[in-house]
């Protein structure tokens, strides 16, 4: 197949490296630059692991483009990418091709398991919420005074009290 890429035309003069005369470099600070960082690391650990880096940075940057993750969450996804994939020291084409297909898949997973893990504690906390709620209605209706009324494991999340009465 072949392709043909047109580039935009700059407004700009092009840099002439003669002119400049000197250039300066500094090391990167791998902290700040994770990306650059893992793929150092992809590099010197060679094997399949830059393309599981490949894969994973790809399927990551268009989901940025698409708005699905922050930018920030590129070097995380390609992290994981290249943490759970297996190592293949001296890959053939088709092992090469098996690694990316498994990011592709690891990482189409991932977004759905996050979405299904939210929907379920939401549902989860409406149902105990309507749970506990319908205690409260029925202590109400049954003429028990309910002084205090809160949701929560362990730390109260919703918490109502009312004020002490005198009782005889």
């Amino acid at each position: 197949m072949l392709f043909i890429i047109h580039t935009a035309e700059l407004n700009t003069k092009r840099v002439d490296f003669f002119e400049l005369g000197q250039i300066t470099f500094e090391k990167p600070d791998m902290e700040t630059f994770k990306g650059l960082k893992l793929a150092y690391e992809a590099s010197d650990k060679g094997g399949n692991i830059p393309t599981a880096f490949n894969a994973a940075n790809e399927l990551a940057v268009a989901r940025f483009l698409d708005r699905k993750i922050k930018y920030l969450d590129i070097p995380d996804i390609i992290e994981y990418a290249m943490n759970e994939v297996s190592f293949i020291d001296n890959p053939s084409v088709d092992e090469i091709l098996d690694t990316e297909k498994s990011v592709y898949e690891m990482i189409g997973e991932s977004g759905k398991l996050v979405i299904n893990v939210i929907l379920a504690i939401l549902v989860l906390s409406i149902i105990i919420i309507i749970h506990e709620f319908g205690h409260f209605i029925i202590a109400k209706a049954n003429g028990i005074t309910v002084v205090e009324f809160s949701l929560g494991f362990g730390p109260k999340l919703i918490h109502f009290k009312r004020a002490k009465q005198n009782t005889v």
